[in-house]
């Protein structure tokens, strides 16, 4: 079965996530860096304690920024936060919308500042995105090419994980460049994820 929805900033996603079959479904090896972590480690607070024992492998203090850390263990924390702060049943949202900041802790690093500096619209940053994410994630496929003069298509071949979580970050690339993106998103049964980015 394919899932196909159009979406902009201003429409909200309803419904909680479903994590559990995306922790069923998520391959052992897949792998983000730590300095998307420690921003909801550090937005949980005191909660954090106990709920650092759900995870796999949770930091000791802090989570390294270029440290490796399953994304299991990311989509776990990132749906935790979510719900604490829209509620369990907007968490689709949430997540959407924790994932739009990203690009800021992204920026706040020196890779990300020097990144930044050569991009001057859209477009540029969205056909960047493959091979900075190559850098920050491990495990999907990324590629993406110009579908006109204001619009990429990004392509996950072998993607699994939370669809608000793309959305929400390929939203919050575009917004940083004071533009509002459009997404088509389409994603079949073969673990294809394609979204249509227009701004």
């Amino acid at each position: 079965m394919t899932i196909a929805f159009t979406t902009k900033m201003g429409v909200p996603f309803d419904g909680p996530v479903d994590l559990e079959r995306v922790l069923r479904e998520l391959p052992p090896e897949y792998q983000m860096k730590g300095m998307f972590f420690e921003r909801q480690r550090t937005v949980l607070g005191p909660a954090w304690t106990g709920f650092r024992e759900s995870l796999s492998r949770p930091p000791a203090r802090a989570y390294a920024n270029f440290e490796r850390y399953p994304t299991s263990d990311y989509l776990k924390l990132l749906t935790r936060v979510a719900e604490d702060r829209f509620g369990k049943g907007k968490s689709r949202e949430g997540v959407r919308l924790l994932a739009r900041g990203d690009v800021e802790v992204f920026t706040s690093t020196t890779l990300g500042r020097v990144t930044f500096a050569m991009l001057r619209e859209p477009g540029a940053a969205l056909l960047r995105y493959p091979d900075v994410s190559g850098v920050l994630v491990h495990g999907p496929k990324i590629g993406a090419k110009r579908s006109g003069d204001r619009a990429v298509t990004v392509t996950y071949t072998r993607y699994h994980g939370l669809v608000e979580y793309v959305v929400g970050a390929l939203e919050g690339l575009v917004a940083a460049f004071d533009e509002e993106p459009r997404l088509d998103v389409k994603r079949t049964t073969t673990g294809v994820l394609s979204l249509d980015v227009t701004w």
